[in-house]
């Protein structure tokens, strides 16, 4: 067999492999799984359960916190001259443009690093919807916050 086909047959082995580890435990698999502690832990592996299940959602998907990020700095935007509203845009924003600078550099495409977004999107969530329900009507510099 030929380097280019032994090579293709085995990136189809590897394409499959996936999907053998979703659908089982990974700790099961684990060669001295007796030596690890959290193995045989009922409660971590009620954990770890929980996120096999939902590692599949939008929940663990870059792309929904992003969306979500987006939506608090629009949420905000009308009240960021209150001091919730300036903490909700900086913080989306700050998420955002950490999520959008991997497109640009390429550190990898785990879901850890979209940690940040994840934590800026919650905590600007409650800001921006207190920036929305009472904006002022003046922006520091004396502009209209309503342009």
């Amino acid at each position: 067999m030929s380097t280019a086909k032994s090579a293709v047959a085995g990136g189809a082995h590897r394409r499959t492999q996936p999907t053998e580890a979703v659908q089982t435990n990974q700790f099961e698999r684990l060669k001295f799984v007796d030596q690890v502690p959290l193995a045989r832990n009922r409660y971590f592996m009620a954990i770890a359960a929980l996120h096999d299940a939902l590692r599949s959602t939008p929940l663990f998907h870059k792309g929904s916190w992003l969306a979500l990020a987006t939506a608090v700095a629009v949420l905000a935007w009308r009240g960021r001259a209150s001091p919730p509203g300036t903490f909700a845009i900086s913080v989306a924003a700050s998420g955002i443009v950490y999520i959008l600078s991997f497109g640009v550099f390429g550190v990898a495409v785990e879901f850890r690093y979209a940690y940040w977004c994840v934590l800026a999107s919650l905590a600007g969530l409650i800001p921006a919807l207190l920036a929305r329900r009472d904006p002022p009507t003046q922006l520091p510099g004396g502009a209209d916050s309503q342009a």
